[in-house]
């Protein structure tokens, strides 16, 4: 009988202790789910109802920082930490990241500023080129913006891309090429020159039923559409010089040519070159004073041209065969 007591006795304090265990598990784990909060997802939603619906599930918030973006308008949420589904306890804190709304600056007129320029102050202020386009214009010097796009003042975004167009300068003036043949070196440059045409490349071909030292060929020929500045190629009628060495030792004689500046009280700018071994060689570039002569060694060995510039004008054109 005593036996039987005991053994519904431990059976019943075993009962107690097992009820006991799952109602203190069972309250535990209601206890935790009461204070655990799985964090909603802010991102998109308005401040206020962002704020909102933290203080309704006892989490506080705190504004970490505001950035510019293209994507969401000013005072939205556009991050949170911690990230939405986590868990974290009651009365924890949220951090979120507002939009600023996106950026954007006010154009300016880059109107009748270099390319160069506008290129570094678009790239400074967070914006590209995207198009550049070119034309001749009277009004705008030449790599001179003529106009833009978008127009000034206009409220861009940041890396917006803008289109300009560019002056070339004047629209060049097309002229007749004049007929050279037949003239001397000096006339040939002088008429070069007066048209406002460039000396380009001279060689020589000799013919014996031609004049010595005049002009047997041209390019552009004789009637073709030109611009100003246009380079011009010549042919001497001339043998061709002999073969000595590019130097101006005097081993081989040389002329000597004399130019004596103007009278007067001002200096001018003097430029004398030679065009010899295929090249043209400054001599003298400097302002001389009045009256001053100027003195120029010309090597014989090799068919040469002087030129003479007084304050940028070609006042001389001078030729020396070689002997």
């Amino acid at each position: 009988m005593f036996n039987k007591f005991i053994k519904y006795s431990a059976l019943f304090i075993l009962l107690i202790v097992g009820i006991g265990s799952i109602a203190y598990i069972t309250f535990s784990y209601l206890i935790k789910n009461q204070s655990s909060i799985v964090v909603p997802d802010l991102i998109g939603k308005d401040t206020v109802y962002a704020l909102e619906i933290l203080s309704g599930i006892d989490l506080n918030v705190k504004i970490k920082d505001k950035k510019f973006s293209n994507s969401y308008l000013k005072g939205i949420v556009i991050e949170q930490v911690p990230a939405p589904g986590s868990e974290i306890k009651k009365g924890r804190e949220i951090k979120i990241t507002v939009s600023k709304g996106a950026y954007t600056i006010t154009l300016f007129n880059l109107k009748n500023i270099h390319i160069d320029q506008a290129q570094i102050i678009i790239k400074k202020n967070d914006m590209c080129i995207k198009n550049i386009s070119y034309t001749y214009s009277n009004s705008f010097n030449k790599n001179f913006i003529i106009s833009q796009q978008p127009e000034p003042k206009t409220l861009l975004y940041k890396n917006t891309c803008i289109n300009f167009l560019v002056s070339l300068g004047p629209r060049p003036i097309a002229i007749k090429m004049p007929d050279l043949s037949g003239l001397s070196i000096d006339d040939a440059v002088w008429l070069i020159d007066k048209y406002s045409l460039s000396l380009g490349k001279i060689s020589s071909s000799y013919f014996k039923d031609r004049p010595y030292n005049v002009i047997t060929e041209q390019k552009p020929a004789q009637g073709h559409r030109i611009f100003k500045k246009q380079q011009v190629d010549l042919i001497i009628n001339r043998k061709t010089e002999k073969k000595y060495p590019a130097s101006f030792d005097g081993t081989h004689g040389v002329w000597f040519y004399k130019y004596k500046n103007m009278p007067g009280f001002i200096k001018n700018h003097i430029k004398i070159k030679l065009k010899i071994y295929g090249t043209v060689i400054d001599i003298v570039d400097q302002m001389i004073k009045p009256d001053k002569d100027v003195w120029v060694f010309i090597p014989q060995n090799a068919n040469t041209i002087l030129y003479v510039y007084i304050d940028d004008e070609l006042v001389l054109t001078k030729t020396y065969d070689a002997f």
